[in-house]
């Protein structure tokens, strides 16, 4: 056989993709990797075919979808073991589903192929089926689909007809859905007229039925694009199709079921054609109503509250069809229930059971789609159909005929066929509950409710309907407690939050609304008063027990819209009701907790009903418990979450006496003191609960996991002699999640940051706990940043790095040997590389470098020069390549800048307690005394120079000089490093940057990272401008005096007395004397330093404001499950505020700075500075002398 996508002598697509078919349905892996690979190649060369019969998309359709004449082209191209019927309609399969998927990708020129000819010429190729094909696809797919009658195959089609409406209707092909509908009526005409019979009229039926197909398809298709163009199409194609529909449908619907509805017409309707006749015409009647429901929400009438449109009296088609579908839900409803009338007769002959329960699925189907409808046109937006004629009537119906429903109603069935024998099926009741609930709400904000529902008495009365009939449990979900009371809780949990698909749900939605809208909170009222005659019920009988259940859930529902309780202000009816004011404390202190202690035999075994009911209560009035009741809570919940106590034993009752016991821990009242006695208890009994073998569910390991958190973090180091336990606790936690969907795992690593915020503070005093902390940290940290799990994981993991070494009073080898990990020092395959390159996770990789910066102590072997040197020492060239990669391809980037700007702090705090053993400053760049040891700064200012960061750090300056902020950044961060390097480094550093920087402009491949060409021979003079100019626009005073020390490093280390090229700097420096004493004198004119003490101090309005990268030194800003309201107590803590007080910038005395400097320029060029004398304002210079006096 020829290659697939060979250009020329190719066999006919036919028989090739026949062959490459008959593969892909065989059950060997090596024939379908080969159908694939091959089928694959052959459609994407497909342009390399020239002739239409070796393209493979008319022969996909042909085989697909056959003619009768091509029925035995087909089998004789296939093998004898393929002839079968089965094998056939495999490969047909096939065919299709190919088809379709070409579509998809082939129908738009989604890629373009670039060749060039002999001659050098460039041409491009879309890729994608030619219009000729099209056209022949459009005409095949119409024509051959109407007579499929594999109904997997036909749907197929029908989706690659509606991809193609997509694209191409109305403009590439117009007459679709006329086409369609005209085959249709057609069609229909003869079904329903009986002018045929036999063969003649099944395939009448099968035309109706495949027409209806592809036209409601196709609309459904065009209604999902949800731009503005796709929504004006469809409201055009409302105006244009539902006149004629409107039309036709009553006709249909007339014919499809019969004007009686009693059993005996029913049955005999049911039995005057074949059964799938019947059913297809069920079935087309709603596909038609479905489309035409898709049409009318489209249209602009629901928008309108009036019954026409325009000013020329046009009909508004919305509500055309809206008024008519009354009469067609009624009826429905009435031949449906006949129809299961006829079903349980006892006397139906057992041959058409089958065909008549089909009818009922399909008549279920229909009667859905009406409540879909009116849910559709309210969820309409800015739809106005509350204020139609005959909405009002459409929810009484709904409501008379729902309210009441049996007993079987309640729960939505998880069989379809089991649903469609149901008299009022939970789909029905669900459609009642959520258009009540969305009308009442529609009514009051419009102010216009009809009657009855703008009476209170009906809110009182129908909340009462809902608490006796909807809320209570049905005996099925019971049982499935019973049987999995984890699964069963988390399926309540999640009904709660998707309550449109279970009736409990919505009912307890509409017991809301029906509260908020009533006046006087009437309906609450009455719900009160329920709880208080509910103490009355048996609690011996399965039925009032469930009862007293569903008065207790509206009690909880209706937190909001209870009488007005003792905490709160006069209500609106206060005098009248003044007995009815309530406290909620008092009530579940005297009634409440004493209900959820009992056990048997004084009460049913069922009681754990209430036992759950009433912790469920706890967590929703949480908020409004008093202090006093809280004791008697803790004692309760405490009980029912020990599986050793009398209470405990039900997951499902642990589970949510967890969730609830986390919120009122959580909840700013807490005092962790009350809660003492039981924090032990509680603990182990939440550890025991996450590790229980019972869970098997991530989401119910979570919700004990995170509520174990927030425990150990608010009550601090109270946890601690519980703390070894939990450590151990971690790990299984951890293995207990052994996919990749990572439910639990952010719960474990908030977990294990909790326990290391709990013992912060005692942490130096209990160094082994802390070092096995650490231990815990790094693995988990490790496993976090696999590729797999980074995205889920990673910002929670370097949370908790963050955490560890914040809180961390030594350090270990094994948290200290992360940075390997983060930066991928190793540059292993199949890693995320570089943390600080990635923009999802840069940020918070700097805050942990930033927190390894601040521990300028000798600890854990890392010398006396501290972390922050081993980190520049081991890790300074993977983490400056990095940064100077990052800030040379987006100088924007500000977070390497502030981090660098922490590591310079901590390396220089580092040299200082190593020369003299304290923080006590020694002075830089030759301006404050004699050097000690600048063992640090010169491996610092080495790597800053080997790995380009420096560099990378001046041209950020020179590039964002029109910017305000960011180069102020950049300048101050300049600034830092001229002051802190060792004399004799800064400036002929700067020197030959700029000499590298002239030599090669552009820093990366992207033209922006180069610095304009009319820069370049001007590049001291515009870097220096920066200093001054930078100074102006900052408004802190910490940085402003950083700014101006950092000018007077710069002049003390230039020597101007060479013409050499390289000395432009220096000679610039000098150039900018005259106007840097204005800077200067500005400076000390706003900084006033107080004079005498171990710390100077910055006297001015600014002179509380951090350094550059200060702000990371205090708590952990951004973190949201904390958010900087506890107290630190942290060594990080410590040693930040440490740095941030021993701050160069703010022990350097600035006039005597500014002196110093000045007096080292006049010793260095005393030529030079006579001339810059010479050449200032008088004024100017005896005002800069006795600033300096």
């Amino acid at each position: 056989m020829a290659t697939p996508s060979s250009s020329s002598g190719d066999p006919l697509a036919l028989p090739t993709l026949t062959h490459l078919l008959v593969l892909g349905t065989s059950s060997s892996a090596a024939d379908l990797s080969t159908s694939e690979s091959q089928l694959s190649s052959y459609e994407a060369h497909f342009h390399a075919h020239p002739q239409p019969q070796t393209r493979p998309w008319t022969a996909y359709a042909e085989i697909a979808m056959q003619s009768g004449d091509q029925q035995g082209l087909l089998a004789s191209l296939l093998p004898s073991t393929h002839q079968t019927d089965a094998a056939m309609t495999a490969i047909r399969t096939l065919a299709i589903i190919r088809l379709k998927h070409a579509i998809e990708k082939y129908w738009r020129a989604a890629r373009v192929i670039r060749s060039t000819n002999k001659a050098g010429a460039a041409t491009s190729t879309p890729v994608k089926i030619s219009d000729e094909d099209k056209k022949a696809l459009q005409s095949l797919l119409l024509q051959r689909v109407l007579y499929e009658e594999n109904r997997a195959i036909a749907l197929q089609a029908t989706i690659c007809i509606s991809r193609i409406a997509r694209t191409d209707f109305p403009n590439q092909w117009p007459d679709l859905l006329d086409n369609s509908l005209q085959a249709l009526n057609t069609a229909a005409t003869s079904v329903i007229g009986g002018t045929v019979t036999g063969r003649e009229l099944e395939v009448n039926a099968l035309i109706m039925l495949r027409s209806a197909e592809v036209v409601k398809r196709s609309v459904k298709e065009l209604n999902a694009v949800k731009m503005l163009a796709g929504k004006m199409r469809m409201a055009e194609l409302a105006k244009v199709l539902l006149p004629s529909l409107l039309s036709f449908f009553p006709s249909l619907f007339s014919a499809t079921f019969p004007t009686s509805t009693s059993p005996d017409a029913i049955y005999a309707s049911a039995t005057s054609k074949p059964s799938t006749i019947i059913a297809s015409q069920i079935r087309v009647c709603h596909l038609l109503f479905k489309m035409m429901s898709s049409l009318a929400i489209a249209d602009v009438g629901t928008l309108s509250s009036r019954t026409t449109n325009g000013g020329q009296n046009e009909s508004n088609l919305s509500y055309d069809w809206f008024k008519s579908t009354g009469g067609y839900l009624d009826h429905v409803f009435s031949v449906r229930s006949s129809l299961l009338d006829v079903l349980g007769s006892s006397s139906l002959d057992s041959s058409l059971k089958r065909p008549l329960h089909t009818l009922a699925q399909n008549m279920t189907k229909h009667l859905s789609a009406f409540g879909k409808l009116y849910l559709g046109l309210l969820d309409k937006d800015k739809s106005r159909v509350t204020s139609w004629a005959g909405w009002s009537d459409i929810i009484a119906w709904y409501w008379t005929k729902t309210g009441q429903a049996p007993a079987s109603a309640k729960e939505k069935s998880r069989d379809i066929g089991e649903e469609a024998l149901m008299p009022f099926p939970p789909t029905l009741v669900i459609h009642t509950l959520l258009l009540l609930r969305r009308s009442l709400e529609a009514w009051h904000f419009g102010k216009n409710a009809p009657a009855p529902f703008d009476s209170d008495d009906f809110a009182v009365s129908t909340a009462q309907i809902v608490v006796d009939y909807f809320l209570p449990f049905e005996p099925s979900a019971l049982e499935r407690w019973e049987s999995d009371p984890e699964q069963w809780t988390v399926e309540e949990e999640q009904a709660q939050t998707d309550y449109t698909s279970e009736v409990r749900p919505c009912a307890e939605m509409l017991l809301m609304v029906l509260a908020k809208e009533s006046k006087g909170r009437r309906v609450g009222r009455a719900v009160w008063h329920q709880f208080l005659q509910s103490s009355n019920l048996d609690v011996q009988d399965l039925t009032q027990v469930v009862r007293r259940d569903a008065v207790y859930t509206a009690l909880g529902r209706l937190r909001d819209y209870l009488p007005a309780t003792e905490q709160e202000g006069e209500d609106e009816d206060s005098e009248r009701h003044k007995d009815d004011r309530i406290d909620i404390s008092k009530a579940f202190v005297d009634r409440l907790l004493p209900e959820a202690a009992q056990m048997p035999p004084a009460v049913s075994p069922s009681w754990v009903l209430i036992r759950r009911r009433v912790s469920w209560l706890l967590y929703e009035y949480s908020e409004k418990l008093s202090p006093s009741s809280r004791d008697g809570v803790y004692r309760l919940l405490t009980l029912l979450l020990d599986p050793e106590s009398h209470l405990g034993g039900d997951i499902a009752v642990r589970l949510s006496a967890a969730r609830t016991l986390g919120a009122l821990v959580d909840d700013i009242a807490f005092d962790a003191e009350v809660f003492q006695p039981y924090l032990e208890s509680a603990i182990r009994s939440l550890a025991e609960l996450a590790t229980n073998d019972e869970l098997a569910l991530m989401d119910s390991i979570a919700l004990s996991t995170r509520s174990l958190s927030i425990l150990i973090e608010r009550s601090g180091p109270r946890v601690a002699p519980l703390v070894p336990t939990l450590v151990e606790l971690a790990p299984a936690l951890w293995a207990k999640e052994a996919n990749d969907e990572c439910k639990t795992r952010p719960a474990v690593l908030s977990f294990v940051k909790s326990l290391l915020r709990a013992t912060e503070s005692t942490s130096a005093s209990d160094p082994a706990l802390s070092a096995k902390l650490q231990s815990l940290v790094a693995p988990l940290v490790t496993g976090c940043l696999q590729p797999g799990l980074a995205p889920l994981l990673a910002p929670d993991a370097l949370l908790l790095w963050h955490r560890a070494v914040r809180c961390a009073a030594a350090m270990q080898g094994d948290l200290f040997n992360l940075l390997a990990v983060a930066l991928d020092v190793e540059g292993r395959p199949g890693t995320l590389g570089p943390l600080t390159e990635l923009p999802d996770y840069a940020p918070d990789m700097c805050r942990v470098v930033e927190e390894y910066a601040l521990w300028h102590e000798p600890t854990g072997g890392a010398g006396s020069g501290g972390i922050a040197r081993e980190v520049v020492r081991v890790y300074g060239q993977a983490l400056f390549t990095s940064f100077s990669k990052v800030l040379k391809e987006d100088p924007m980037v500000l977070f390497p800048v502030q981090t660098i700007d922490v590591i310079i702090q901590g390396v220089l705090a580092g040299d200082r307690m190593e020369a003299t053993g304290s923080m006590q400053s020694q002075g830089g760049s030759g301006l404050e005394g004699p050097t000690r040891t600048y063992n640090g700064m010169n491996l610092l200012a080495q790597t800053m120079s080997q790995t380009g960061l420096f560099e990378a750090v001046v041209r950020g300056a020179i590039l964002l000089k029109e910017s305000t902020s960011p180069c102020s950044y950049y300048i101050s961060l300049l600034s830092r490093l001229a002051i802190s390097f060792p004399p004799g480094t800064f400036v002929p550093l700067l020197r030959s940057t700029l000499a590298a920087i002239r030599a090669s402009p552009q820093a990366t491949s992207d033209p922006d990272s180069a610095i304009d060409s009319s820069l370049l021979s001007a590049l001291p003079s515009t870097l220096l401008n920066l200093f001054s100019a930078k100074f102006e626009v900052t408004a802190s005073a910490r940085r402003r005096k950083l700014i101006a020390l950092g000018m007077c490093a710069i002049l003390a280390g230039s020597e101007p007395t060479s013409d050499a090229e390289e000395r432009a700097l220096d000679r610039e420096a000098y150039g900018k004397i005259q106007e840097w004493v204005g800077t200067w004198l500005d400076a000390l004119a706003d900084i006033r330093e107080k004079e005498g003490g171990p710390t100077p101090q910055i006297l001015s309005s600014g002179g509380g404001s951090p350094s550059l990268g200060a702000s990371l030194l205090e708590d952990d800003i951004g973190d949201d499950d904390e958010g900087g309201w506890l107290e630190d107590v942290s060594p990080g803590s410590a040693r930040g505020r440490a740095i941030s007080e021993g701050d160069l910038a703010l022990e350097m005395k600035l006039k005597r700075t500014v002196k110093s400097a000045l007096e080292i320029a006049s010793a260095a060029a005393p030529q030079v500075m006579q001339q810059v004398w010479g050449g200032m304002d008088p004024m100017v210079l005896d005002l800069l002398n006795k600033e300096l006096e």
